[in-house]
């Protein structure tokens, strides 16, 4: 018998350091891509309806804008259109808080109420999502940023068979 076709157990030497910080980097690059689909859908929301304002009163074509700025850095992964957008979302915050006063000192149906209390419970909480698209946005290096741009052509099609 040939002593050479012996197979031979070596052991893997594994760094864990390195793979708890690429597990890391991943889970960071998951949320972004989540965030980032959020906020996508956020802005082209309100610019479609900041649009459909602007038919009435043209100047709110501005808004769209503002809007559109953040649909195009959640789209590009880039921080300061997002910031823009973000902007626009606290100041819209603030204005829903300000005809949330003007109401109360009107004679309003409760259920109008409800409605804009429950509009400036969506608009806080769609400033924090982008909040924290720009913050986790802001701890990806460069390399990673660069792969997350171009991930769609670095996963492999998958197709399912059902039989």
């Amino acid at each position: 018998m040939n002593n050479n076709n012996i197979p031979i157990a070596e052991p893997i030497i594994v760094d864990v350091e390195s793979q708890t910080t690429n597990l890391t980097d991943i889970v960071r690059c998951q949320k972004i891509i989540n965030y980032r689909r959020s906020v996508k859908i956020f802005s082209a929301i309100d610019a479609f309806f900041n649009f459909i304002y602007a038919i009435v009163y043209w100047p709110l074509i501005l808004l769209s804008l503002l809007c559109y700025c953040g649909y195009y850095g959640a789209k590009k992964y880039l921080k300061c259109p997002t910031v823009i957008y973000l902007t626009y979302c606290i100041l819209s915050v603030g204005g829903r808080i300000g005809l949330l006063y003007y109401l109360g000192t009107e004679n309003t149906s409760p259920f109008s109420v409800f409605l804009y209390w429950l509009a400036l419970f969506v608009e806080v909480w769609i400033s924090i999502i982008t909040g924290k698209f720009i913050y986790h946005l802001s701890y990806v290096d460069q390399n990673d940023l660069e792969k997350l741009k171009n991930w769609r052509e670095n996963i492999r099609p998958t197709a399912y068979v059902f039989i």
